[in-house]
């Protein structure tokens, strides 16, 4: 496989974990707090990679590359260029530990 250059972790992200907070009255709100502040490498899906992921039953729109050492979860989710991205999938790109690959999907703004 191909080594991953770090000189293509040009783009900063933010990933963010959501903060559930009860009131008294039994209700919740949820909020989202800042996790990390990461260099990427951002990428738009391919036609083939989005194929794959939705043969996985993934939806995914961008592929971010960062250092691995920060714990993302699929409840996270990534901030890039001020727009929202829903975690699909994350996984260690090459089995080294040493980059974490995060297939995620665009939020669409209300």
């Amino acid at each position: 496989m191909k080594r991953f250059d770090p000189g293509q972790l040009r783009h900063r992200i933010i990933v963010e974990e959501v903060a559930t907070s009860y009131d008294e009255a039994g209700g919740f709100s949820e909020s989202w707090t800042e996790k990390a502040r990461c260099a990427a490498f951002v990428k738009p899906a391919s036609v083939s990679e989005v194929a794959r992921a939705r043969a996985a039953e993934l939806e995914m729109s961008h592929s971010f590359i960062i250092r691995s050492g920060t714990e993302v979860t699929r409840h996270d989710r990534v901030i890039w260029r001020g727009e929202a991205y829903e975690i699909a999938s994350v996984s260690d790109i090459d089995g080294t530990d040493r980059y974490t690959e995060i297939l995620g999907n665009r939020i669409e703004s209300t």
